[in-house]
């Protein structure tokens, strides 16, 4: 397959407008309604506001004493990350605390903590959180099993934890994900490895254990970014834990049917944001979210920025998982421990058991700047631009659109997978979408500019 020619400039609008004459239905998060006004301020007022007028809670400066060291955990997703988080760091700096930490999600991309640091300073130190580590993590608390639970050492070791995190939506009528009734998001994102591992493994459902852990550190408030239908920052608010936890709203569309009922054929889901949302996981939420509302056997169209390929064997381990059904095998080359005796889970197998689910009943097709051959090699067909993507799609009736569709996705995609529901896929099934795909390229000289 040759080639294709990738759109220079994004812009889900003039996707949607492309698509016009074919949406059936349109898709995005709760808080980023084309119809609601944005956010008064710009970012940094808004930022400060929360942190000054908390909801039903006092300044976060009244929650802490000059010299108290103070520790951030900040979801990798959230909305205009670095300059949200530069902007509470600075307003920590100016109240006199001790000290300030700034820990992310292990899904955060190199280029994004290159970013954070430089936006940081020596204001603050960042760090990405690592779940194998003995010497970043500490013990808390046992789980209702009896096993330990570790979580991240500076959050143990704070006198002030604040979390910051992305409000997500719910798709197709389902909760956000098993961990909306952890509103502080600390667990088990910032635990160890082997708790990660049995809360994406078992089914049990503790979540009075998660609101008790979090209540052991001490957190007390949230603050919550919105996002925007462009994948920008909307709406900051701090919130007390108590109330933030019934906040995951549904997603609102714009044609006046419930999100439940959105089903099509062919779904189209955008990856709205700045490049540090243009990420492999990003593209996994919103895969979930795109085959939620997506019939059998339909096409699922993702629209993406990717710039990085993906991590090193996904291909071939989620060929594994297709062609056997289970999607517990054991990782094809990671050790089974880290030296300090947690198990060592490769970036590439979370990755692989969410798009395998996926990959059952849909043909997927990807636009991206990554080399044609590095996308194919997942199974999947690539589209250069929305030319072609309306070309591709002109077999269809009805279309779904989803915009800033990570957002409506779980933020732990491998929770979603079913390990006893996945059915063999032949070569023939997978491939269908990128032989429709060929046929597109043969029909295009790849001179023609982005629309």
């Amino acid at each position: 397959m040759t080639a294709a020619h990738h759109d220079a400039t994004f812009s889900g609008e003039a996707i949607a407008d492309a698509l016009a004459d074919r949406l059936a239905w349109r898709l995005h998060p709760a808080s980023a309604g084309e119809s609601q006004e944005r956010a008064a301020g710009d970012l940094a007022q808004r930022v400060q506001a929360a942190l000054s007028e908390p909801i039903n809670f006092p300044a976060i400066s009244q929650a802490m004493i000059p010299g108290d060291r103070v520790a951030l955990t900040v979801e990798a997703m959230v909305p205009e990350l670095v300059d949200t988080v530069g902007t509470v760091v600075q307003w920590l700096a100016n109240h006199d605390v001790g000290g300030i930490d700034v820990v992310v999600s292990d899904d955060a991309s190199d280029e994004l903590m290159m970013d954070l640091a430089q936006r940081l300073g020596a204001a603050a130190k960042a760090t990405r959180h690592q779940s194998d580590r003995r010497d970043s993590l500490m013990y808390l608390v046992a789980d209702a099993g009896a096993e330990p639970v570790y979580v991240n050492r500076q959050l143990a070791d704070a006198d002030f934890v604040l979390p910051i995190r992305c409000r997500r939506s719910a798709i197709a009528g389902q909760s956000v994900d098993a961990d909306q009734s952890d509103p502080a998001g600390v667990y088990p994102v910032f635990s160890d490895s082997a708790s990660l591992q049995r809360f994406t493994r078992e089914s049990t459902d503790d979540a009075g254990f998660r609101q008790n852990l979090s209540m052991t550190i001490g957190i007390q408030v949230v603050m919550w970014v919105e996002p925007t239908i462009d994948g920008q920052a909307n709406r900051i608010t701090c919130q007390i834990v108590s109330d933030a936890e019934h906040h995951n709203e549904p997603a609102e569309i714009s044609k006046g049917v419930s999100p439940d009922q959105c089903r099509a054929n062919a779904v189209v889901v955008i990856v709205d944001g700045d490049p540090h949302q243009q990420t492999w996981m990003n593209v996994a939420r919103a895969a979930i979210a795109g085959a939620r509302h997506l019939n059998e056997e339909g096409l699922l169209v993702i629209w993406s920025q990717l710039q990085k390929d993906p991590p090193e064997q996904l291909g071939a381990i989620l060929q594994r998982f297709v062609d056997s059904g289970d999607l517990d095998l054991p990782s094809l080359s990671d050790p089974a421990e880290s030296d300090d005796g947690f198990p060592v889970v490769s970036p590439a197998e979370p990755l692989a058991k969410a798009f395998a689910q996926v990959m059952q009943d849909a043909r997927v097709v990807l636009h991206s700047h990554l080399a044609d051959e590095v996308v194919e090699d997942l199974g999947w067909g690539t589209v250069g631009s929305v030319k072609q993507l309306v070309r591709l799609l002109e077999s269809q009736q009805e279309v779904g659109l989803i915009r800033a569709a990570q957002f409506l996705g779980p933020q732990l995609p491998e929770t979603v997978a079913d390990p006893t529901g996945i059915r063999h896929v032949d070569d023939t099934e997978q491939h269908s979408a990128i032989d429709r795909q060929d046929d597109i390229d043969s029909q295009d000289d790849g001179s023609e500019p982005p629309l």
